[in-house]
């Protein structure tokens, strides 16, 4: 997120697009304000970063869910074919969409300015880019063929949308 740039260091990875996608998030839990690190499992629940064991709570509640629709996908090169499928008798929200989400696995940030100067950080699934392919209304079954260009990690997640960012419904990684 960009909105720390004030006191001194501009994140390497920020983009207005996601300080935007966590304002989105923060309005739709009825938060007051923004803060970091943010994660939010599933969707839906909010966590702070930092707190390992909350967010491994948080993790194991989810898992437990049983899926509301199935997605799948197929790769070959830089083409994937995906379908989704709303699981009979599973109620899906009215409306979602399928995003692809391009991140770095892996890297390190040496901070040169601000509170962690001198600090180098290590940073884990570094979210660089977020494309919506399409929207689906989960009542029949739909077929997206999408292109993934460039090279990197790649993977597609199934958001509910309707008074901001949802649940995650489904999601599988592309490569």
């Amino acid at each position: 997120v960009d909105y720390w740039d004030y006191i001194g260091w501009s994140d390497s990875f920020a983009r207005p697009e996601h300080t935007a996608r966590q304002k989105g998030y923060a309005h739709a839990a009825g938060l007051r304000s923004l803060y970091t690190p943010q994660m939010v499992v599933g969707g839906v629940d909010h966590v702070i970063g930092c707190k390992p064991m909350a967010l491994a709570a948080a993790i194991a509640a989810h898992h437990g869910n049983a899926p509301r629709m199935l997605l799948s996908g197929r790769v070959n090169g830089d083409r994937a074919h995906l379908t989704a499928e709303p699981i009979i008798g599973k109620a899906l929200p009215r409306r979602m969409e399928a995003l692809l989400v391009r991140f770095i696995p892996r890297a390190e940030v040496q901070i040169t300015r601000g509170e962690n100067a001198g600090r180098r950080l290590h940073y884990a699934n570094v979210v660089t880019a977020i494309e919506t392919l399409g929207h689906w209304d989960g009542q029949a079954r739909w077929v997206l063929d999408v292109v993934i260009e460039g090279d990197g990690s790649a993977a597609v997640l199934m958001q509910g949308v309707e008074d901001g960012p949802g649940p995650i419904l489904a999601a599988i990684r592309l490569r």
